[in-house]
């Protein structure tokens, strides 16, 4: 609840936890605000964050790395 209340209080539009509650994620409509609260999360406390835009093939972070829809587990 404590992360998604930080996600939200960043800008994000939703914020979800994902399974057991090991990932969390906020969904934006901004970018810069989603570039934002991935950068301010990363510096406080430490943990991989990454910021994705949706789209219909894989996924591309901007540090241009990419994931594939088709195999993430």
């Amino acid at each position: 609840a404590e992360m998604r209340h930080e996600l939200t209080s960043k800008g994000a539009e939703a914020a979800l936890v994902s399974g057991s509650g090991a990932t969390v994620f906020g969904v934006f409509r901004q970018e810069a605000a989603a570039l934002e609260a991935r950068d301010s999360i990363r510096r406080a406390r430490g943990w991989w964050t990454s910021a994705v835009r949706a789209c219909d093939g894989a996924l591309v972070c901007h540090d241009g790395s990419s994931i594939d829809p088709q195999h993430v587990g």
